[in-house]
């Protein structure tokens, strides 16, 4: 499809490897404090000298309040949750074809999930669709009613993700579920392309046993 190898006005999006079990608990203590209640995010990095190790290396050595953590929501997501290499940096599920392939789609938003959603026909297995809306917009104002991860320091923009069960959810229902393409598709062979190559990530994501985060970048 030489559409995906043109396109140059979207922006481009990349799915992450996260802990998704963290993503969730956090996202939870994250949101009590902005209603005023730390308790569960102080707990979170109390209980775990991991994380405490990680807040150290960016020059957070104490924790009382979460003030105490000088960033906005999307980067206490993002650099907390995110899986990292031996040396500290960012890991990634692929970084071959299936990456850039997905990387930029030219239609709507740019994101291969939007054009999914549309397009990709499922007429009994509604969670395929549940699963693709969580990953594509989960974070999202649309869904949570605020844009905190949508617009992080830099640029920073979290779309939506997926915890480790639901990673292993999609890939064995992408593989096993009939689905069909819209006779309105605008693009020959979209859907399947997207399919192909979603399935080659959630493949990665499985074998490493983590969750998967949509980020876009403007």
């Amino acid at each position: 499809m030489d559409l995906l190898e043109n396109a140059s006005t979207n922006p481009f999006h990349t799915f992450d490897p996260i802990d998704g079990k963290l993503t969730e608990v956090l996202i939870h203590a994250l949101e009590a404090s902005v209603g005023g209640d730390d308790e569960q995010l102080l707990k979170l990095f109390n209980d775990d000298k991991r994380l405490q190790e990680r807040l150290a290396r960016e020059s957070v050595e104490t924790l009382a309040q979460r003030s105490d953590i000088p960033w906005d929501d999307a980067t206490v997501l993002w650099m907390i949750a995110r899986q990292t290499e031996d040396d500290g940096t960012p890991a990634w599920l692929d970084k071959g074809m299936a990456r850039d392939k997905l990387g930029r789609f030219p239609w709507a938003d740019g994101s291969p999930l939007t054009y999914l959603l549309e397009f990709m026909i499922v007429d009994e297995d509604t969670e395929i669709k549940d699963l693709l809306l969580k990953l594509n917009l989960g974070l999202c104002e649309s869904n949570i009613g605020h844009d905190r991860y949508e617009n992080g320091f830099g640029g920073l923009s979290l779309m939506g993700w997926l915890n480790e069960e639901e990673v292993e959810s999609m890939g064995r229902r992408l593989l096993h579920t009939s689905w069909g393409v819209s006779s309105v598709e605008p693009f020959d062979g979209g859907v399947r392309t997207i399919i192909k190559h979603l399935t080659v990530l959630l493949k990665s994501a499985r074998a490493k046993s983590t969750g998967i985060l949509l980020r876009r970048h403007s």
